[in-house]
């Protein structure tokens, strides 16, 4: 019963693959996006392809099928938009203040008695050099001023 077969490298059937994709590597991946997804590109991009090889294998794809294909044919959404996706969220939980003290500092919203269709928009730090143009706050602020007025005005996150 303990013994382990040696002699057969038999491959799980692609529905095991899935299971243990879906329920074990992706979340893996999409964990905290917010704080690694501010990487370059070309990391999002290895990082895209790799998820579609394990889509070609699961959904038994053409290995010539292209990654935005795989992504349309198997319903996934790209690692690029989760981590836009999260990282408005994390910037509606700080504006409606579910956050940790730790950020208290980290957006500053424009708030005036005037109706201004600005108001409520996070001030844009200026960026001075690329690590700043990749931080959570540059990256969030932009985020959250190009949602719509009736998206950041929202009262829960169903909406967006």
């Amino acid at each position: 019963m303990l013994q382990m077969s040696t002699s057969t490298h038999a491959v799980p059937p692609p529905k095991a693959i899935g299971r243990l994709l879906c329920k074990v590597i992706l979340p893996s991946v999409t964990y905290g996006p917010v704080v690694w997804g501010s990487c370059y590109k070309t990391y999002f991009s290895n990082l895209e392809k790799l998820r579609a090889r394990a889509g070609h294998i699961v959904y038994g794809l053409s290995w010539d099928t292209s990654t935005a294909d795989v992504l349309t044919q198997t319903r996934w959404d790209s690692l690029e938009r989760i981590y836009k996706v999260r990282l408005v969220q994390f910037t509606f939980k700080y504006i409606k203040g579910c956050y940790a003290t730790e950020f208290k500092d980290l957006f500053v919203q424009r708030n005036s008695s005037r109706d201004s269709r600005r108001n409520g928009e996070i001030v844009l730090p200026s960026p001075e050099t690329n690590f700043m143009r990749n931080s959570i706050k540059y990256r969030g602020a932009t985020a959250w001023n190009s949602l719509s007025s009736k998206d950041s005005a929202a009262s829960n996150l169903k909406p967006i």
